[in-house]
């Protein structure tokens, strides 16, 4: 949602929500997890989570349609300072505006091969790490579901314990899916053979 990188699941992205420290961190802000509830839609969204991973791992993925959605969205979305007051001014009205925002090519900041390649090096040093991370959140999926539940009452016909439940699993699954091209097919194919429908959200009023 943040960052478009995934070709086939087209969204534009959205950079206010991407923060980078002084140190060159990325800091993703107001994070949610969105359960998808069908799984014809879940296999669509693993399909393109591998394809991604796929390109980053590919030499030339200077060059992958990820990346290129990924610098789109940049030069659309992050304002390129001028130093004139007055000028820089009027361009963050335009950067500001949502309506704007998917035509400032001319004034964004354009993503050089350099800092791609910084950029993807990242992305690639986290995928080489997955199997360690999805292991530490296998090892705390329980906890990690009853905290999240902590926070919510169960309401008559929301099923809301069972989306955080099945919202853990997404999340596994999703992990297991950059692990590996086989972890891949195995989620694949568990999704189509199991065909489970996840309850969607129901919105309750208090009156």
């Amino acid at each position: 949602d943040r960052l478009p990188a995934l070709r086939t699941w087209p969204h534009k992205g959205n950079l206010d929500n991407v923060l980078i420290t002084t140190s060159g961190e990325v800091v993703a802000i107001d994070q949610a997890l969105q359960l998808l509830c069908e799984p014809q839609v879940r296999v669509k969204y693993f399909s393109a989570l591998r394809a991604f991973a796929d390109e980053v791992m590919q030499a030339d993925s200077l060059d992958g349609e990820g990346l290129r959605r990924i610098k789109d969205a940049i030069r659309n979305q992050v304002m390129k300072w001028t130093g004139d007051a007055e000028k820089d001014a009027e361009l963050q009205q335009h950067f500001v505006n949502k309506q704007d925002k998917d035509g400032n090519p001319d004034f964004g900041v354009p993503l050089a091969d350099v800092a791609s390649g910084h950029l993807l090096d990242g992305v690639r040093d986290i995928f080489s790490k997955i199997a360690v991370v999805r292991a530490e959140f296998v090892a705390n999926k329980t906890a990690f579901v009853d905290n999240a539940k902590e926070f919510f009452t169960e309401v008559e016909g929301a099923r809301q314990f069972e989306r955080i439940e099945a919202g853990a699993s997404f999340i596994e699954e999703s992990l297991k899916v950059l692990e590996s091209e086989e972890s891949y097919k195995n989620v694949l194919q568990e999704t189509l053979d199991q065909s489970i429908v996840h309850p969607g959200r129901v919105y309750t009023h208090s009156r």
